[in-house]
């Protein structure tokens, strides 16, 4: 009897593990947007990973950002704060399915906020983590309803100038010598160093998603 009673609550026991584990990925990688309000871009169909500056170039708004001193004449995008990556994406669950949801955010290129639903979710300041945010339930809606999920970057120029002044010592190298054309102090973010100029390449202080994004359920 009680090798009966020990089977039933073992496979109890597992129904209620299947329910409340589901090995499924909801890649976010279709389907984007590109939006900046100061600047008049809202562009549709951008696929990650990906940039500003690639973004406009292939939306034929720019030129082309390596062409003779483009990089210094499109270096205002750069110093924009007010670009957002936007993904609208929708999930259904049963109402008795106990489901933890994950959102992955691999590469964050550099200085950003994540907001599900204009709710404010976690603020990123490091290019080489990658984030795991846990358990983001409370944020979706699962009943099919369309999620939107907002990137909000700053400008890593600016972010790098302001931390150099509330900092109380100078950290060198401060900037990088004026045949460059460079940026200062990019030795105060955890970002590419060589994207605020290099001695064999221009400066892109890239704003943007260099990697895969996507939930776990």
């Amino acid at each position: 009897m009680l090798k009966k009673i020990f089977v039933v609550f073992k496979l109890i026991l597992l129904v209620e593990i299947s329910l409340c584990q589901r090995n499924e990925r909801v890649d976010l990688t279709d389907n984007w947007k590109l939006i900046n309000s100061n600047l008049k871009y809202n562009i549709s169909n951008v696929r990650i990973p990906n940039s500003i500056h690639t973004v406009l170039y292939q939306n034929g708004l720019i030129d082309n950002p390596l062409y003779r001193y483009n990089d210094i004449e499109l270096r205002y995008l750069a110093k924009d704060d007010n670009w957002i990556f936007q993904a609208n994406f929708s999930i259904m669950l049963d109402s008795n399915q106990k489901v933890k949801i994950d959102l992955n955010l691999d590469s964050i290129d550099t200085v950003a906020t994540v907001y599900l639903n204009g709710k404010f979710v976690k603020y990123l300041n490091n290019q080489f983590l990658k984030y795991k945010i846990e358990n983001i339930n409370s944020f979706l809606y699962t009943n099919g309803t369309q999620n939107i999920l907002e990137i909000r970057f700053k400008s890593a120029i600016n972010q790098a100038s302001y931390l150099a002044n509330i900092y109380p010592y100078r950290v060198p190298v401060v900037c990088p010598p004026d045949v460059q054309h460079g940026e200062c102090q990019v030795n105060l973010l955890r970002k590419e160093q060589c994207s605020f100029s290099w001695d064999w390449g221009p400066a892109f202080a890239n704003i943007g998603i260099n990697g895969p994004v996507y939930l776990d359920l």
